[in-house]
């Protein structure tokens, strides 16, 4: 019966020195794993403040373009203004020619109409 006991003994303290041994394999991959994941997650901080960096730098070039568009649009607008004004300009300044023209023509009807009606009151 002691032969028993101790063949009992002697797995239990097999079977409790390998689960101290496994905990502790475990415990060292879960530590291991854990500085790596640190370590990534420092290395992930620092991508992502130069990824912001890069997207601040990026959005304040984007800015200087558009408000240089906008310079040019109100230039470009500016002058096709300008063109546009200056054609309205002579546009009007035929329409004036055209109204006098065309007064100068109502004058010379009104005064042939008058003409005629002394011609036939004769």
């Amino acid at each position: 019966m002691i032969y028993l006991a101790l063949q009992m003994a002697l797995y239990l303290i097999l079977a409790a020195l390998a689960g101290v041994g496994i905990g502790w394999w475990s415990n060292q991959l879960r530590n291991r794993s854990h500085s790596v994941e640190t370590s990534i997650e420092e290395e992930d901080v620092f991508a992502i403040k130069n990824r912001l960096d890069t997207c601040f730098d990026d959005n304040a070039k984007l800015r200087r373009e558009l408000k240089s568009n906008k310079n040019q649009l109100q230039k470009h607008t500016k002058d096709k203004i300008s063109v546009e004004n200056s054609a309205s300009d002579s546009l009007r300044e035929k329409i004036e020619v055209l109204m006098d023209d065309l007064q100068l023509r109502d004058d010379t009807i009104s005064v042939l109409e008058r003409e005629l009606e002394v011609a036939r009151n004769l």
